[in-house]
């Protein structure tokens, strides 16, 4: 959405609308018009969640977790033996996607994951996978900070993810 600010048309970023409403200024979630006596919806405030994390364990040999951030706003962790543990999107409504959105991984203890760079911003217009492996007996953990920031650069929500994998035979 663009809006016009002292004769220059501006892009406002989804955190950027605000409305003076009795002399402070808010955010506006949802924005209304009204047009040719219909009432339309024009803008919608971005909503974002971030995956918390997940475990699998196998007797196969082998067992892996894989984190993705998907280009079109949604995310999916699963488990090699278990299948889909979580999934949903890191931007409502997903049309915002991939908007110059970027998401870092920040190591903060155990295993680094393979994948992109670890502490270097990604850019979502593009898919982003890590993944954390266990072949033969024994475990691998990692615990990373995700940071999510919108198209100027501003970190919009970040959350502490955890994986373990664990090979029993």
């Amino acid at each position: 959405m663009h809006v016009r600010v002292s004769g220059t048309w501006q892009q406002v970023l989804p955190l950027g609308l605000h409305a003076r409403v009795s002399g402070t200024w808010r955010q506006v979630q949802t924005g209304w018009v009204r047009v040719a006596g219909t009432w339309r919806q024009f803008f919608q405030a971005a909503v974002y969640n971030l995956p918390v994390g997940g475990s699998d364990s196998g007797f196969a040999g082998s067992a892996g977790m894989s984190l993705q951030f998907l280009s079109n706003g949604t995310f999916v962790v699963q488990g090699d033996n278990v299948g889909v543990i979580e999934s949903g999107n890191w931007v409502t409504p997903t049309s915002l996607a991939p908007g110059g959105y970027t998401i870092q991984l920040s190591l903060l203890s155990g295993t680094s994951p393979s994948g992109p760079a670890l502490a270097t911003d990604h850019a979502l217009s593009s898919n982003r996978t890590w993944t954390l492996s266990q072949v033969g007996i024994g475990s691998q953990s990692m615990s990373v900070l995700q940071t999510l920031k919108d198209g100027g650069g501003v970190t919009v929500m970040t959350r502490q993810f955890d994986f373990t994998v664990e090979v029993f035979s």
